[in-house]
């Protein structure tokens, strides 16, 4: 056909136009396509600066809350004796007081774990290394939960086997960290329920092995790395079950800081299922 005959002939030129139409609609779907990721990448550069900035402002944030709580937490603590001497024993004030007595002492625990975490955030942890024996270390711990474990009927069953080398580590650090896996336990566990820690020696390095099993809800499987960082979410923060928000991003520094290893992981015991908090430390 001729190019005079492709001129007349109507079906040619409409198949010109739609080819025309076609490539254009092609360079357009890329352009749109190349402006949707160019679109993608800003918020992704954006929304990582401002990651960057909040973990920044993060270990200021915590000390500032730890400072300017204290305060207020040394007026209840500082009354409170008072309190006790004014209400005579047997009368129902009593249980108040030792309501707020509680109260006080969980805020200073809580106190004290967020200037922990501002300085594990910063990775500022000072360490007073020596050798101890990991019974010592146990048995201190559980002194820590003793008195929740005996209000909620929980038995705490505790073993540790022979030839479990002393560890290198920081003791108060240690004992801190094991009380708080083992006061998580408590509160998580039912009534009645048990807690058993176990203490072995570690065959793949040599290193001492603590485990805490508690009796209670399991931790959801997305979540097993994640109850050691500093809550982002409600469901997050919850998955770690009912302890302070802070607990175990405090562990998990404290463990780091002297060469150890820490984790979680869902365990079954006859019909009900539970979390082991395992802790290894390097022997001495």
């Amino acid at each position: 056909m001729t190019s005079a005959e492709n001129r007349d002939h109507p079906s040619c030129g409409a198949s010109r136009i739609r080819t025309r139409a076609a490539a254009t609609g092609r360079r357009a779907a890329r352009a749109a396509i190349a402006r949707r990721r160019r679109e993608e990448r800003d918020l992704a550069d954006a929304r990582c600066a401002e990651a960057d900035a909040s973990t920044r402002a993060r270990p200021a944030l915590l000390s500032l809350l730890s400072h300017d709580l204290r305060n207020p937490l040394s007026v209840m603590t500082l009354n409170l004796p008072a309190l006790d001497r004014a209400v005579p024993p047997e009368t129902p004030g009593r249980r108040q007081i030792e309501m707020l007595r509680r109260a006080a002492d969980e805020l200073a625990q809580m106190l004290h774990n967020t200037g922990e975490a501002a300085r594990v955030d910063r990775g500022d942890v000072t360490l007073a290394l020596g050798a101890h024996e990991v019974g010592a270390l146990v048995g201190a711990a559980l002194a820590t939960a003793q008195r929740a474990a005996q209000q909620k009927d929980i038995a705490l069953e505790v073993s540790v086997e022979a030839g479990v080398p002393p560890v290198c580590c920081d003791r108060d650090r240690v004992v801190r960290a094991l009380g708080c896996l083992l006061c998580r336990a408590v509160r998580i566990s039912p009534k009645r329920g048990t807690v058993a820690v176990h203490a072995a020696c570690d065959d793949e390095d040599g290193y001492a092995r603590i485990a805490i099993t508690d009796s209670g809800a399991e931790i959801p499987e997305g979540y097993l790395d994640a109850v050691f960082e500093i809550p982002e979410s409600d469901q997050h923060r919850h998955a770690a079950g009912p302890c302070f928000v802070l607990d175990l991003f405090v562990v998990r520094g404290i463990v780091d800081a002297q060469g150890g290893r820490v984790w979680v992981e869902r365990v079954e015991r006859g019909a009900r299922r539970g979390s082991t908090f395992v802790i290894t430390l390097p022997s001495a």
